[in-house]
């Protein structure tokens, strides 16, 4: 009632796992041809144009008990990395966003999930906004 602190696990596999995921199906969401995949795919034939690979250098969520009300707050911050099979080429662009939910009457574990849901889909988006695919490569705008 007072505060403290409490730590919740991602329901399955790693924050990493999940994260991927996720990005896979926002990609898969916006037109892409993504899957997700826990070790890079051999080169052959038919390997995928492009590889994505990444890193979470943050990703916190903190609600801050108030009287009667809770503040979340949730950051993310991402490096996404895109190889190039055609040219071997890469590049590599790191996104930051940060949201926040005010005046939550009854902090359940579930807000924390969805304010942070909406923080890495903004991550998402940034990565989808400043790139583009074309001649089987991803580029920047």
């Amino acid at each position: 009632m007072w505060g403290g602190e409490n730590y919740f696990n991602v329901s399955t596999g790693s924050a990493g796992e999940s994260t991927a995921q996720a990005f896979a199906d926002y990609l898969k969401g916006k037109g892409w041809q993504a899957q997700y995949a826990k070790s890079l795919p051999p080169t052959s034939e038919n390997s995928p144009d492009v590889v994505l690979t990444g890193k979470i250098l943050e990703l916190a969520v903190d609600a801050k008990r108030g009287f009667i009300l809770t503040d979340i707050d949730a950051k993310s911050k991402l490096a996404i990395q895109a190889s190039n099979r055609q040219d071997n080429s890469s590049l590599t662009r790191t996104d930051t966003h940060s949201g926040s939910q005010d005046n939550v009457l009854w902090f359940e574990p579930q807000d924390g999930e969805q304010i942070l849901s909406e923080v890495l889909e903004k991550n998402f988006e940034r990565f989808v906004v400043h790139t583009k695919f074309e001649d089987r490569a991803i580029r920047f705008r």
